[in-house]
């Protein structure tokens, strides 16, 4: 019995040391892909997602003053083969309903997404939008002619310049269209003209300060892109 023990054992322990080196190895890259595996649902993915929105209809006469951002940027979590398939128009774009006019915040929240199953949303850059709104208005103010340079000499200018058209109506939020009162004409230059009545077509410029790129300029930008700019006459007599 002694020497069958011996025998046994002995051949344990070849089978446990036999190719050891490579034993270890294969161990080795086991518990790998082990932790592999178990680490598979924490993998992390964030994409960039379009954003639609309605707007209101004409009708409402409510214009939205914010800036909405073309894209946001959306964080998941979930085994790499969900999260690696992940494409942005799977997760988008986001369709917000602003059609009412008045409404005061946009929240990107889990209820916009469609996510697979096994996929949880993180985070939302931006997770929320202050809205600001304003009632549409609509007025029509002057045409101002720009005029450079002076006539030949011994002559005069007389009287003010004649712009047709005379006036144009400009739209937007009231906010911006009620400080609006001209509209100004590229510059006409009147170097060098000598007596009689002068002819010029030159283009009309949407206001420009802060704010005022809410502002639209009826007819444009149709009359500077078709090249069919106001006409200016300016008159002038000798001195």
């Amino acid at each position: 019995e002694r020497a069958r023990g011996t025998v046994v054992g002995r051949w344990l322990l070849d089978v446990v040391t036999e190719n050891l080196g490579l034993k270890l190895v294969s161990l080795l890259i086991a518990m790998a892909l082990f932790g592999i595996t178990r680490g598979a649902g924490t993998v992390q993915r964030t994409v960039e997602v379009g954003v639609l929105a309605r707007l209101p209809a004409p009708g409402t006469r409510r214009v939205l003053l914010t800036d909405l951002p073309d894209k946001i940027r959306v964080t998941v979590r979930g085994t790499p083969s969900l999260v690696g398939g992940l494409r942005t128009d799977t997760l988008g774009p986001v369709q917000i309903d602003l059609s009412d006019g008045r409404r005061p915040s946009v929240n990107f929240d889990g209820a916009l997404f469609q996510l697979p199953a096994g996929v949880q949303l993180q985070l939302v850059q931006p997770a929320s939008l202050p809205l600001t709104w304003d009632s549409l208005r609509e007025r029509d103010v002057a045409v101002s002619p720009q005029l450079r340079g002076t006539p030949a000499a011994g002559t005069r200018l007389l009287g003010e310049p004649v712009v047709v058209p005379a006036s144009v109506q400009v739209s937007g939020p009231s906010l911006y269209v009620d400080v609006v009162n001209t509209v100004r004409t590229d510059e006409v230059d009147i170097t060098g003209l000598g007596a009689g009545t002068h002819e010029r077509r030159v283009a009309l410029n949407a206001p420009r300060d802060e704010g005022h790129d809410h502002v639209a300029v009826d007819g444009l930008p149709a009359l500077v892109d078709d090249d069919e700019p106001v006409r200016v006459a300016v008159e002038r007599d000798a001195e």
